[in-house]
């Protein structure tokens, strides 16, 4: 996967003017190393906190904790570094991101330093430019952290070192991470830390990519004799945070760091008089960037009078009320008399479609949709808002199905998804039933697809459900449909959560974020917090999801969380009879994910390729490799690694599939080699061996909670196409142990499994229900009339 980078220093408020200009220097030379901040400090102001957020919008604070050091064997005591230079080690404990480049505060980077974010391997500094005649010693003013070398482990390693005083004490942090490694670290360019003293006829090399200003003297404090030259580079970059934007706009457009850009645009737009041009191109970035939040801000001055791009404006508001679930404020600006420009009638429909399809008002949705269709027959979006509306009717149709005395109904809140769509998302609903069914016996699903409003109707139509199921997938996203009413996918608001009576279980949800992606709308962590402690039952379905909840919530409800493993992962246990026998076909299943291929292969796709050519080559030499495809856009892999490398595989459309075909699929191949969750945890619950191409933390921790890392391979690592062979040629050299390893993990989630499912059973039966004796388990034949066609 695209590896998450982030930066760190420490920051005090004597160093505050250093830090803002080395935060203008990043932006300034910015074409490939914008990155989250993380900030170690020991206590900030106010001011300071506001120049940083003007200057650098995605940072994080961590307070150090200055007790960790208290017992440090020192140097001078009356050097100001004496105490501070060591808190930059707590960067070892930063956990949230692959890679951690920590830079000090007194210096500017003047060039490119992208390629930074690429060292995985070992600690990556400069060696000291001062008394290292064998080199063994680094400059600590910039280090390049992979995962691997941090953990509390390290942290520990470094602070028995301060202790004993088993370094050089004038050296501080630069002293004892020198001991500590005893010159194991991977040497960078000079021109990564170019140390002033390094500078001759007084010029700064073109070279220099980051000039650190070393000495008792700083730019912002006065001016040293013979480096006037190297501290105008410093005065040159410390500009007004409006002029530093109004450049990066200016070379990236809208090709930008939404991150970065959008804060900008709108506090630029906010303060500027108003000009509806400009606020229209901001408004639509906003959208294609996902921040609704701040459509409002960027046009909300307009007066709404006759003139140039007044539609887009009406339309931009329509969008934003509706994503804030104000639907009928929403239908007043998309039905406005001045929504009058032609080139815009088809979207103007498409978005009506999509709100009354959120509001539950199908038939409005459907014309909509109909009178785009007869203005543009082949528009992409109105054809899937066709058949998301399809799939919505057919829900409501299983809704009116009449239940036997004494049989469950229950409310089933998940992500249906369309004819043709991801295989694996089609999957996960129905495992969702079959589990519960396994619990309940035979039961009545009422569908409620989750992108659409819950609000008072629902709820009230809720109440006659013997429970709310909210399952099928990773759930807690912030993009794939974008609300500001709940922040995640199911589109509950708060009012909704407090007025429901009905039992609440979350089933096998997972938070499925892109390590760096995380930017949920505001009120998300207030409605989390609701759900949970609202819900009788909330399983997550791995425990690094687990992990990244309890961030977001207050400890009294960290409890709560339980590990409920993806249903697909014990399909086995849950449908004996329509999972085919294993008989491995001799060959081997690929699949390659190619949605969100920015967050998965960052700037390193042709370096993908040829490992994945390696890879497969390797592969062949053994058995045949026959391509899945989840999605349509997966088989773009074919055609590039055919473009790229002249490999030419044959295909299986998965999306193409029913549910019984696509486990007997995934029951025949030797090994299924596969980058997206269900291409590992689907083939694994038929019994399948799995090998993870990992370009996703969700990955990751699957293979975690079945104690199977050793057959996941990071995308993101040099050499994972050969590590994914190796572990590929290891389950064919015994392909009888490789099942019974996936039987005993198996087994393990099974048994979690049920666990959970008694618990589940008791919530919507009642405390008196009988233990069920799981005769009757579901099929998908009958079951099926309640689900969209696949």
């Amino acid at each position: 996967m695209a590896r998450s980078v982030c930066y760190c220093s420490f920051v005090d408020q004597t160093y505050m003017p250093g830090f803002l200009t080395l935060l203008k220097s990043l932006v300034a030379n910015s074409s490939d190393s914008l990155f989250p901040f993380v900030v170690l400090h020991d206590g900030l102001d106010a001011q300071s906190l506001k120049s940083i957020a003007e200057i650098y919008p995605p940072v994080t604070y961590k307070a150090v904790d200055k007790t960790l050091y208290s017992d440090f064997v020192r140097g001078d005591r009356g050097n100001y570094l004496v105490e501070k230079a060591y808190y930059i080690l707590e960067a070892f404990l930063i956990h949230d991101y692959d890679t951690v480049i920590t830079l000090d505060t007194d210096m500017i980077v003047l060039g490119s330093i992208g390629e930074l974010a690429t060292h995985n391997s070992n600690v990556c500094a400069v060696p000291s430019f001062y008394d290292n005649p064998d080199g063994t010693k680094l400059n600590s003013g910039l280090l390049v952290l992979p995962r691997k070398v941090r953990g509390r482990s390290a942290f520990e390693a470094l602070c028995r070192l301060g202790r004993s005083g088993a370094y050089e004490l004038d050296k501080h942090d630069q002293g004892i991470l020198s001991a500590h490694l005893d010159g194991n670290f991977t040497r960078l360019d000079e021109s990564f830390n170019f140390v002033k003293r390094r500078i001759r006829a007084k010029l700064v090399p073109k070279s220099v990519r980051i000039l650190h200003f070393t000495g008792p003297v700083k730019p912002w404090a006065g001016t040293e004799v013979g480096y006037e030259k190297a501290e105008a580079r410093w005065h040159a970059l410390n500009v007004a945070p409006q002029k530093l934007w109004s450049d990066y706009v200016q070379r990236h457009g809208d090709k930008g760091d939404p991150d970065f850009l959008m804060p900008f645009i709108a506090s630029r737009l906010a303060g500027l008089p108003y000009d509806r041009e400009t606020a229209a191109e901001g408004a639509a970035l906003a959208i294609r960037f996902g921040r609704y939040d701040l459509i409002d801000v960027i046009v909300g001055r307009d007066t709404l009078r006759p003139g140039k791009r007044l539609s887009n404006i009406l339309l931009y508001k329509g969008i934003e009320a509706r994503v804030r679930g104000r639907f009928a404020e929403s239908e007043r600006w998309l039905r406005h008399p001045g929504l009058a420009d032609p080139g815009l009638k088809v979207r103007v429909l498409a978005e009506r479609a999509e709100l009354h399809w959120i509001d539950g008002k199908l038939d409005l949705a459907r014309e909509s949709v109909e009178a785009a269709r007869r203005l543009d027959p082949i528009e992409r979006r109105v054809q899937k808002l066709g058949e998301r509306i399809d799939v919505s009717s057919r829900l409501a149709q299983g809704r009116a199905m009449p239940s036997t005395p004494g049989q469950p109904r229950l409310t089933h809140v998940a992500f249906y998804m369309t004819p043709k769509g991801n295989a694996g998302d089609y999957l996960v609903p129905e495992s969702v039933r079959w589990a519960l069914t396994h619990a309940v016996g035979p039961s009545v699903w009422e569908g409620h697809h989750a992108h659409q409003s819950f609000g008072p109707e629902q709820v009230q139509a809720a109440a006659g459900t013997n429970a709310v199921v909210v399952g099928g997938g990773g759930l807690f996203i912030p993009d794939t449909a974008a609300n500001l009413v709940s922040g995640w996918q199911w589109n509950v608001a708060d009012a909704s959560l407090r007025a429901m009576q009905t039992p609440l279980i979350l089933f096998a949800v997972g938070y499925n974020v892109f390590f760096g992606k995380d930017r949920f709308s505001p009120g998300f962590d207030r409605s989390l917090a609701l759900l949970v402690q609202k819900a009788g039952f909330v399983g997550i379905r791995n425990h690094g999801s687990i992990r990244q909840l309890r961030k977001r919530l207050p400890s009294h409800l960290h409890e709560k969380l339980v590990f409920q493993p993806c249903p697909t992962t014990v399909t086995r246990h849950l449908l004996p009879d329509l999972v085919p026998a294993r008989s491995p076909g001799g060959f081997v299943a690929l699949n390659c994910a190619y949605d969100r291929k920015d967050a998965r292969f960052g700037q390193s796709y042709a370096a993908f390729l040829a490992e994945m050519a390696h890879l497969i080559r390797g592969l062949s030499a053994e058995r045949e490799v026959i391509f899945y495809a989840h999605t349509v856009l997966d088989e773009e892999f074919l055609i590039d690694i055919a473009s790229a490398e002249r490999i030419h595989l044959p295909c299986r459309r998965l999306y193409d599939m029913s549910v019984a075909e696509i486990l007997a699929a995934y029951s025949a191949p030797s090994v299924v080699v596969g980058m997206r969750g269900h291409a590992s945890m689907i083939p694994f619950g038929c019994g399948t061996p799995i090998v993870s191409l990992i370009s996703h933390p969700k990955m990751g921790y699957f293979l975690d909670d079945t104690k199977l890392r050793e057959w996941g391979a990071d995308i993101s690592q040099p050499g994972f196409g050969e590590q994914a062979l190796q572990a590929c040629r290891d389950i064919f050299n015994d392909e009888q142990r490789a099942a019974a390893t996936v039987d005993a993990a198996q087994q393990r989630l099974w048994t979690i499994t049920q666990e959970n499912l008694a618990v589940c059973r008791e919530l919507i039966l009642g405390p008196e229900a009988a233990p069920n004796s799981n005769s009757d388990t579901p099929s998908v034949a009958s079951d099926a009339k309640l689900m969209p066609a696949h």
